[in-house]
């Protein structure tokens, strides 16, 4: 079982979650919900489970349906939508804050 938390830009209260039983369905609901002229102006987060693996992309929401696959195994993703990099990064920031690479270390340190 595959399952997907996707956050629509002008989302509203919480953030649904899909479910699939297959991986080709998720990759299919994914590229149904990206692939639009519409979504042109959107920049998209997108994590697995473990926030081990964040990307943020405005176009190559593509890439992210073929990196999918090589996830094996019951998954959560996570894919939301902001309306720039400037916002999407410091989401993806804030969800690595914990990791000791995620600031320059100070010149005290050194």
């Amino acid at each position: 079982m595959y399952k997907l938390h996707y956050a629509e830009l002008n989302l509203e209260g919480d953030i649904p979650c899909f479910e699939f039983k297959t991986i080709q369905k998720l990759i299919k609901f994914i590229d149904e919900k990206t692939f639009n002229p519409i979504n042109r102006n959107k920049v998209y987060l997108f994590v697995t489970e473990e926030q081990n693996h964040i990307f943020v992309t405005d176009k190559n929401i593509f890439l992210i349906c073929r990196i999918i696959p090589l996830f094996k195994g019951d998954r959560i993703f996570f894919l939301q939508e902001y309306s720039s990099y400037e916002e999407a990064y410091a989401v993806a920031l804030a969800m690595k804050e914990i990791n000791p690479l995620c600031y320059e270390p100070d010149d005290n340190s050194k």
